[in-house]
This record gives C-alpha cells, structure tokens and sequence, in this order.
C-alpha cells in the first residue's frame, strides 16, 4: 500500500507501533514518503507534521491529542529586551533611518550577555540594508546558492549566537561522529560541536537549502532527524542517563533560504522518540517586515543557544 491509500483509509490507527508498522511496509514514491518510511523504521514521530496523510494525523484523535499533550518541549526565557525592542519598532526604514538606528544600537549601555548578543545580530542587519542592499534584490535572489545563504546570511548569524559560549558552529559537508560509530557515512552541512577538555562532541546539526522546495525539505530533514536520534542514543548511553533522559533534547535547523526552523529529537519513551518544530525565524530580506522579524531573529538564535543541548 502506499501513503496516499493509508491517508484515504476509513479507519485509523489506534496505536503508533501498528502506525509504524503499516508506514514501514509503503512503497517510497519521493522523498516525503521515504522520510515518513525512515522515521517510522526508526521509531520516531514527526508532531509538527499535520499535514493530510502525514502519521501524525493517521492516529486517531485520541491518540494523537494525547500523545501531543504529553510532550514537553524545551522552555525558553522570557527576556528583558524593552531598549532594543522600542528602538525598532520606532525605526525608520529610509537609509537615513536604517544609520540612526545604528547609531542608537552603538550606544546601549547594557551588557548582559542577551542583549549583547541581540545587538550584535540588529547590527549586521541593519548593515545588510544600508552596505549590501543589492542582495536583496529578487533576480539575484533567484540565483543565490545554498552557499550563499550560508555565507552572506545565516553563517554569520550562527556565529555571533554562539559566541562566548562553548559551542563551535562546523560548517561544510562533514561527517557526524554519532553517525560514523554506526556505520553510516552521512554529510551534514551544519554541526555544533561542543569543546570540553580539548574533547570535541557533536550537540546538534543542520542542513541548508535554498528557496524551499518540498523535495529538498524532506530530504534534509531526513538526515538531521536521523543523526540526532544516533546523537541521543550516544548521548544517554555515554552518560548513564536514565532518569532524566526524556529531558534531553537534541536540535536541528533547517535552512530554507531566508527561513530557518529550529526542530529538537526527544526520547518520548523506551524506543519511541519525538520530533518537533519549536521555533521559525526569518531574515528580514524586506525592510517593511523588519521590526517583527528581526527582533523575532534574535530571540530565536538565543533559544538555540540557550536550549542547545
């Protein structure tokens, strides 16, 4: 049977081991199906997939909602980013504008590490817009690579985020080490890499596209999931976890030209693990969407931090 014909199906699943089992028996049409094929082999549901057809939503209601409300995700800071947050909203979008605004963020006092780092990331913003307006343009966004979102936008927004902490963002087609260890040879174009006592430990992946397609999402975030499910299974075991291995939360990104969605894995129960999409930022590539996204930006690149496992 293929996904289609189980989406059609009157009846619906009353528990996730039948669900994987039946989904582990379709045949893979593209690459949306191989991704629910791979998780469901793997014992992991997607909740953030409510699309028709998804497994997700072959669950019954009941099982569904419960397995939904049982989730506990990671919890993010409320943060204290009034100066900033008054600042953009007040901002002109002319150039004129866009340099007082600079100006202003030059001459906040304030120097904990969140508005340290907020700061920082409205800064190379602002100086996108006003230095490197022509990147914006749609012809040349229509031939940027995925190279080029990396390098002109979303790297250096990774690497001020992570500054002053102990993980190291890796870039380039790179082999996880929790994938290596199982036989599985797997780029991934994003690792954070943790460093302690010159021991250097993968805490998390990503992947980069440019404007999304469908194909190219699934395939990503085929291999992210995977690999973070091969770092959990390291993690736990490496450490003894045992009680507090359902609050271990391993992240992914997954970079969709001007778009990045952070998910994490999880450990729901022995052998049925849980992914989630916890937080979607943008690039504010529009001047007009500025104020909303690019403090939207910066809190989601402190979450990264903050919840990076």
């Amino acid at each position: 049977r293929t996904l289609t014909t189980l989406a059609n199906a009157p009846l619906q699943f009353k528990d996730v081991k039948r669900l994987f089992y039946s989904i582990n028996h379709t045949k893979p049409r593209n690459f949306k199906v191989l991704y629910y094929k791979t998780l469901s082999r793997n014992h992991i549901l997607d909740i953030s997939d409510t699309t028709p057809g998804s497994p997700l939503m072959l669950l019954t209601n009941n099982v569904r909602t419960n397995i939904i409300e049982s989730f506990k995700g990671p919890e993010f800071d409320k943060r204290e980013l009034e100066n900033l947050v008054k600042l953009v909203k007040n901002m002109k979008t002319t150039n004129r504008g866009l340099k007082t605004a600079l100006n202003q963020l030059k001459l906040i006092t304030k120097k904990d590490s969140d508005t340290t780092t907020s700061t920082s990331v409205l800064k190379f913003i602002l100086k996108k817009h006003l230095e490197e307006a022509h990147l914006f343009e749609i012809p040349l966004i229509n031939s940027f690579s995925e190279c080029d979102y990396v390098v002109k936008f979303w790297g250096p927004l990774v690497e001020k985020g992570f500054k002053n902490t102990s993980i190291i963002p890796h870039w380039g087609d790179t082999f996880p080490g929790s994938l290596l260890t199982l036989g599985i040879r797997m780029k991934m174009d994003l690792r954070l890499i943790a460093i302690d006592k010159n021991q250097f430990e993968d805490h998390g992946y990503g992947e980069v596209a440019k404007q999304g397609s469908v194909p190219k999402y699934f395939k990503d975030k085929r291999k992210a999931v995977i690999a973070c499910k091969a770092l959990l299974n390291s993690i736990i075991t490496s450490n003894a976890i045992d009680q507090e291995k359902e609050s271990v939360f391993i992240p992914y990104l997954i970079v969709m030209g001007f778009e990045m969605h952070l998910y994490v894995v999880h450990l729901k129960s022995n052998h049925f693990y849980i992914t989630q999409k916890v937080k979607s930022i943008a690039f504010p590539s529009r001047l007009a969407d500025f104020g909303e996204e690019s403090i939207e930006l910066a809190n989601g690149l402190l979450d990264l931090v903050v919840n990076d496992v």
